[in-house]
């Protein structure tokens, strides 16, 4: 099931509800299984949405690297991106 989220989250010619779905599922999984797509997603070029549903997934995990990525360029976020950090 999370090999299917992984691909539909890393698939930009999914519909977007649809990777959204795939980007919460992989919240639900350990950090080394989802962490380094959830991460690539936050970072990305992708849409604002997708961008914010990741940040969310992270959001449940402990990792050090997962907070100083949220702190990475934080003043050069967009002010939805920095409010969902925030929160």
């Amino acid at each position: 099931v999370y090999e299917c989220a992984q691909n539909v989250a890393h698939d930009p010619a999914a519909p977007l509800e649809l990777r959204l779905a795939a980007v919460t599922a992989l919240g639900h999984v350990g950090y080394g299984v989802a962490g380094p797509l959830l991460m690539g997603l936050m970072k990305g070029p992708g849409e604002p949405a997708e961008r914010v549903q990741a940040i969310e997934s992270l959001a449940g995990y402990r990792q050090r690297e997962v907070t100083d990525a949220f702190l990475d360029d934080f003043g050069a976020q967009t002010p939805a991106i920095r409010r969902t950090i925030l929160q």
